[in-house]
């Protein structure tokens, strides 16, 4: 290219007609980049934030029975770098854990009356310490909770086998529902575990959101029963979504029998954290099933550390020299005084209170039993209750009541004896004893209104309402 065809180029590229020459030729007349306005670098230049992502194995196995197997069982886990193990068929009694060794300790839900099933979790040093809860639903379910970088949800699970009852096994998927139901939504779910059954290629649409097409063998009832279960929990068979030999996705082999009936389940939504799920073959622990594990990246960029609450320590050290002793002395005297009067000088004092509470105490009891006991009464049942004002005195029960008195008595505390009376009647004044009665009667109500204490409502038969309960204060 000549130097007039180089300039044409330039001219095109910065709009100006220039024949200036630049040797060697460069970016010299290039327009510099803009200013930087917001602090993050050059325009192009943008920082991105790092996902911040932990590695996790998990792993599950069907060991046969656990009695002489816990030390080999930490030896594969460290040297196949499994932090989680869901080990099926423990066959030990009881609900426990136990240390194996080298950290790593062992959860289990013990075996039933007959010595079988049982299914546990094995954790390495670092998580056995971020447990928050464990639940043994019973001999075939276990759910554990860790709360490390994330909450996630450990669930160890031994299906029945083909030979059981059709009840028994729609039991144990009822009950494994009910256990991932009652886990939130938004807290990851791992299921490790032998299901017993063989959930063949894939076969429609449906069948492929939770089943990756990556199998051997035939469907079967019991696999049937395995994908619905995952379809109505939105849960993946993990070790069916990647293409692998049949080698690395047979976990059960016997007799020259060969099967795929143990599976590892994670949330549908976040499979994309799943990096890989494999069968190890070279290992011994079991003789007839083989170590599945599944590799997976937990994004917790977006969880919030939680902070230490660690005790402070005391600074004994700073009472050597008399300054902060004395300082010291007269701070803890002044908080003594603050706790209910009691201080290194006045203990007799915060005795007598104490002993004046008490004895007000027990005055209070004294008076609240003599206030709320109860002298005994006569009932009668066939009272009747009288709601009008009393009629007033008649002449017939004047001259009963005149007849019935004896001569030469008084008839009361006042001076009025039966004689003047008694004359009154022979004279036959016996409507002037009546008004007599009726005044006397009528002032003694007025007087008694007066001072507060009224006539009872009822005739001599009614019986008074109970009283409430006094208390004191």
């Amino acid at each position: 290219m000549t130097e007039q065809q180089t300039c044409q180029a330039s001219d095109e590229l910065f709009g100006e007609c220039s024949y200036a020459r630049a040797y060697p030729v460069c970016d010299a007349r290039r327009p510099r980049p803009t200013n930087v306005k917001n602090g993050r670098g050059l325009p192009d230049q943008e920082r991105f934030r790092l996902k911040k992502l932990v590695q996790t194995r998990i792993g599950t196995l069907n060991v046969g029975s656990m009695t002489g197997k816990g030390r080999e069982l930490v030896d594969m886990m460290e040297r196949r770098r499994v932090q989680i193990l869901c080990v099926q068929e423990t066959r030990w009694k009881g609900n426990k854990a136990k240390e194996l060794g080298e950290g790593y300790k062992l959860f289990y839900s013990g075996a039933n009356e007959a010595g079988r099933n049982g299914v546990g979790i094995i954790l390495n040093n670092e998580l056995k310490t971020t447990v928050v809860s464990v639940n043994r639903r019973n001999d075939r379910i276990m759910t554990m909770k860790l709360d490390s970088e994330d909450i996630i949800n450990i669930m160890s699970v031994y299906a029945p086998q083909a030979g059981c009852e059709d009840e028994e096994k729609d039991t144990f998927w009822n009950e494994l529902k009910q256990e991932i139901d009652s886990i939130p939504r938004e807290e990851r779910v791992i299921i490790g575990g032998d299901l017993n059954g063989h959930v063949g290629r894939k076969g429609n649409e449906t069948r492929g959101r939770v089943h990756g097409g990556w199998s051997v063998g035939v469907v079967n009832e019991e696999g049937r029963r395995i994908v619905d279960f995952a379809l109505a929990s939105d849960m993946a068979l993990c070790n069916t979504f990647f293409e692998k030999q049949d080698k690395h996705l047979i976990t059960y082999r016997s007799e020259g029998v060969t099967s795929q009936i143990d599976f590892i389940l994670y949330r549908r939504p976040i499979i994309k954290e799943v990096t890989n799920c494999k069968v190890i073959n070279k290992e011994n622990v079991a003789t007839q099933h083989k170590l599945l594990v599944m590799d997976c990246s937990i994004d917790v960029t977006g969880r919030k550390k939680k902070r230490k609450v660690c005790t402070p320590n005391i600074k004994w050290w700073l009472l050597k020299t008399p300054e902060n002793c004395e300082i010291f002395k007269r701070k803890v005297m002044e908080k003594a005084k603050r706790l209910e009067g009691v201080t290194m000088v006045g203990r007799k004092q915060a005795r007598d209170c104490n002993k004046k509470r008490e004895e007000i105490k027990r005055v209070e009891r004294i008076f609240e039993k003599l206030l709320n006991e109860e002298n005994e009464r006569d009932n009668f049942e066939d009272g009747t209750e009288i709601r009008n004002e009393q009629k007033q005195i008649s002449r017939e029960e004047v001259v009963q009541a005149m007849k019935k008195m004896k001569s030469g008595k008084a008839t009361g505390t006042r001076r009025d004896t039966r004689g003047g009376v008694g004359s009154g009647l022979r004279r036959g004044s016996v409507w002037i004893a009546v008004d007599l009665f009726n005044q006397a009667y009528i002032t003694a109500k007025k007087e008694a209104n007066r001072d507060g204490t009224r006539e009872p409502t009822k005739q001599r038969n009614f019986v008074k309402p109970q009283g409430t309960k006094i208390r004191l204060k």
